[in-house]
């Protein structure tokens, strides 16, 4: 490099070769840029990032930083190797250019997934003031837009990195919270024009209604405080099969009224077909899914959970696959659930078709 770099460098005044001195130099120079900014992270151990009933948001933010020194030399990286490679260069020099510049771009989003998530992550789990989220449990028993009418509900708390269950219970309770009639949507304006007729603020466990989770979740959102719940900072959506894959992570659970405990490899066949062979009553049906959510969460909360990858290897198809399916309303933790393809979104652009 320090010959390279030479300002008598030979080849610096012989056309044509001094574009790919100048292209040999820029892909040196941002290499050693990338692995500096990245050196602070590849001593970090993630798997320290772990909830262990708690997580500890100041590992959290310490990360913050040398994150985001590595996404501002991965995005100058990406300009410069862009800009140098705009002129001619010999076919073999283009040919590992290209190729750095592709691992360079992979890296990026990687690394713009990571900053996202450590930026996000503390506010979310409650280091900025306690959260409040709704949980809808659906069941596709009688199939929605959004994967199934709900069947029960829960309220987590999140405080300083540590999240707790604080209520639970079959949505009925909520649907009886008021009379018929007392409860109001004001939005979105798609959702009422839809779905409005059928009166989901009176029967709440079809405000699932729409493809699109997000406006059913805003909708869920607005209608729990006036069933005597309070404000939520966020809603989301498990089915039996999200709920599957969160006892993989927990381990069996043991379930007040079931027989044996619940488990990654029994949830989905009992909740979706064995337990209306055992319980032939609807609110039997609905008290048995609450007490197995309930169950669930409760050990999610507390356990100690494996290191990041394993979550994501667990969660992301999961999640891709809209059993489990999370809404924000505030526009940085949304676009973090878009990026993870757990936002549950589903739009048509307008003069499209929809199939």
């Amino acid at each position: 490099r320090r010959e390279m770099g030479a300002p008598t460098a030979p080849a610096d005044v012989v056309p044509g070769l001094a574009q790919q001195m100048r292209a040999v130099r820029v892909a040196i120079d941002e290499a050693l840029a990338v692995t500096e900014a990245a050196d602070d992270l590849v001593r970090i151990d993630y798997d320290q990032l772990r909830y262990q009933g708690r997580l500890d948001l100041t590992k959290v933010t310490s990360l913050q930083p040398s994150s985001a020194n590595v996404l501002d030399a991965l995005a100058g990286a990406e300009r410069s190797l862009d800009e140098v490679r705009s002129g001619w260069l010999l076919p073999p020099l283009r040919s590992r250019l290209d190729e750095f510049a592709a691992e360079v771009a992979d890296a990026r989003d990687d690394a713009d997934l990571a900053d996202q998530i450590l930026t996000v992550t503390p506010a979310l789990l409650g280091g900025e003031g306690d959260r409040h989220y709704l949980v809808a449990f659906i069941t596709p028993a009688e199939i929605r837009g959004s994967g199934g009418f709900i069947g029960s509900f829960a309220e987590l708390q999140a405080t300083d990195g540590d999240v707790e269950l604080v209520r639970s219970g079959r949505i009925k309770e909520l649907i009886d919270a008021v009379p018929p009639g007392v409860r109001t949507i004001s939005g979105p304006e798609d959702y009422l024009r839809r779905w409005g007729r059928f009166d989901p603020a009176d029967f709440l466990q079809d405000v699932t209604f729409p493809l699109d989770w997000p406006s059913a979740a805003q909708v869920l959102a607005e209608l729990y405080p006036q069933s005597g719940g309070r404000e939520v900072d966020g809603v989301m959506a498990v089915d039996p099969t999200g709920l599957a894959a969160l006892l993989e992570l927990t381990g069996p659970v043991a379930v007040p009224g079931i027989s044996q405990p619940l488990s990654a490899e029994n949830a989905v066949q009992f909740l979706t077909k064995d337990q209306y062979a055992a319980y032939g009553d609807r609110a039997a049906r609905e008290e048995v899914l609450e007490a197995a959510a309930r169950a669930t969460f409760n050990r999610l909360t507390n356990a100690s959970l494996p290191a990041p990858r394993r979550l994501g290897d667990v969660l992301g198809p999961t999640a891709r696959a809209r059993h489990l399916q999370i809404w924000s309303p505030t526009e940085a933790e949304q676009d973090l659930f878009r990026t993870l393809d757990a936002d549950g979104a589903v739009s048509v652009a307008t003069g499209t078709d929809a199939l």
